[in-house]
């Protein structure tokens, strides 16, 4: 146990002339030095950004989109950035190239959104792995952390299903709106061509 802040205050320093309890606040980490993995989460991510530049941004689409939904509380349900991060960048590892940020943003709601089974893939080690038949897995959404051995980093996922329809139909509406935006710019096009 490490503490970091462990104050008491009295209602007295804040108002003389209140009534009131004494405030007591701890915060203190349990295991922090053992178990913290942040830089060297932080050095990956480096590697893995220098390696595919379209993963921060792309991370950090998904984030607002998740976070405007209410889907990135990890106690309550959502995915973590860590997650996301993890999940983003084995979609990246996959072979084949697109021309921009925004055609990939569109792959990776299709493909967590429509394709991916979580009951049937994990992802380890930036990897998509066939959960074996056997095997029944224990939570929605199965990311082995790089950096705790046999730890799934998603385990508070439990809104995953909800996190799966929201990419498909974002995709489906953002794919509408373009259309819908082609299309009138098509006509104006040919209105100006025609005319």
């Amino acid at each position: 146990r490490v503490p970091l802040i462990k104050l008491n205050i009295s209602c007295a320093a804040i108002s003389p002339d209140s009534i009131c309890e004494e405030i007591q606040v701890d915060i203190t980490l349990e295991n922090s030095f053992t178990s913290h993995t942040g830089l060297q989460f932080g050095y990956w991510m480096q590697q893995k950004m220098a390696e595919a530049p379209y993963l921060r941004p792309l991370v950090f689409l998904l984030k607002t989109l998740l976070h405007k939904h209410g889907l990135n509380v990890p106690f309550q349900g959502g995915i973590s950035s860590y997650v996301l991060t993890l999940m983003t960048s084995a979609f990246l590892k996959m072979s084949f190239q697109l021309p921009s940020v925004a055609h990939y943003f569109l792959e990776i709601l299709r493909y967590y959104g429509e394709e991916f089974r979580s009951d049937q893939m994990m992802i380890i080690g930036g990897e998509y792995i066939t959960i074996p038949k056997l095997i029944s897995p224990l939570h929605t959404l199965v990311v082995v952390d790089p950096f705790t051995a046999n730890t799934n980093a998603a385990s508070s996922v439990s809104q995953f299903q909800s996190i799966k329809e929201l990419f498909s139909r974002t995709r489906k509406e953002i794919i509408t709106l373009s259309e819908q935006y082609e299309s009138k710019t098509n006509t104006r096009i040919m209105h100006r061509v025609l005319n």
